[in-house]
C-alpha cells in the first residue's frame, strides 16, 4: 500500500483540477448513481447519510435529492484542498444540511458519533490500508437496517481488458489510483464480505466498476 501522507499529498496537488479529470475518467457517473446505486439505498426523507473520504462533493447532489432538506448529510477527507473544492460547492449551492469535517477515515470512531442511516464510500476504500477497521467502525456506526454502499474501480473484464493498459497509462499521475484499482479493489470486496454478510455485488461498464450494498440487520 502507498502510504497515506503521499495518497494525501496526490490528492493535494491535483485538487484544482480533480473535477475535470474525474469528468474524463468518470463521464457516466449520474447514470451510475441515478440507476444503480441510489434506487438501491431504500432512502427516505430525513435521512441521515456520511460519505467517507467525499473529495470534492461530486456525489453530495445524488444523497440530498434522496434524504431531502429535512436530512442530514456529514462529509469526510482527508485532503484540506479537496475539502475546500467541496465546501465551495455547498455555499454555491446554498445547502444548509450538508456539515464538512477534515478528517482521516481511519479515525472514524471519533469523528462521528451518531448512528447512521448510509454511509457512501466511492472509489476511496482501496486507498485505505486499515479496511477491516474502518469497515468495523463503519458497521458501528450505521443504524439497525443501515445501509452502507461502496463503489470501486477495478481493471476492465472481458474483451474490454484489453483497456486495461491505457487505463493504467491514464492513472500514472496519480499513482495511489493505480495500486487501488490493480492491486487492491478485490481484496477490498473481500474485506467487505468479511464485515458485512448481507450484501448485493453488481459490476458495471464491462467490469470496470462495481457497486456494493450492504445492510445491517437488527442484533448483528
Amino acid at each position: 500500500m502507498i502510504p497515506s501522507n503521499r495518497i494525501k499529498a496526490e490528492y493535494d496537488r491535483i485538487a484544482p483540477f480533480f473535477s475535470v479529470g474525474s469528468a474524463l475518467t468518470f463521464p457516466f457517473r449520474r447514470s451510475l448513481y441515478e440507476r444503480n446505486v441510489i434506487p438501491r439505498l431504500h432512502l427516505s426523507r430525513g435521512a441521515s447519510a456520511l460519505e467517507l473520504c467525499c473529495g470534492v462533493g461530486h456525489n453530495f447532489q445524488y444523497i440530498l435529492d434522496a434524504i431531502g432538506p429535512e436530512g442530514t448529510l456529514i462529509g469526510i477527507d482527508f485532503s484540506e484542498k479537496m475539502l475546500a473544492k467541496a465546501q465551495a460547492r455547498v455555499d454555491r449551492n446554498g445547502w444548509k444540511n450538508v456539515k464538512l469535517i477534515w478528517g482521516d477515515a481511519m479515525n472514524l470512531d471519533e469523528l462521528i458519533a451518531q448512528p447512521l442511516d448510509l454511509i457512501l464510500c466511492s472509489l476511496a476504500l482501496s486507498l485505505i490500508s486499515d479496511r477491516m477497521g474502518v469497515l468495523q467502525a463503519i458497521r458501528n456506526r450505521l443504524k439497525s437496517n443501515g445501509r452502507l454502499a461502496v463503489i470501486e474501480a477495478q481493471p476492465f473484464s472481458g474483451i474490454a481488458s484489453l483497456l486495461n493498459p491505457v487505463l493504467y497509462v491514464s492513472m500514472l499521475p496519480v499513482p495511489s489510483n493505480n495500486s487501488a484499482i490493480f492491486r487492491e479493489a478485490s481484496r477490498t470486496l473481500e474485506c467487505i464480505k468479511q464485515v458485512f454478510p448481507h450484501f448485493e455485488y453488481s459490476e458495471h461498464y464491462w467490469g470496470f466498476m462495481y457497486v456494493v450494498v450492504t445492510q445491517t440487520m437488527a442484533g448483528s
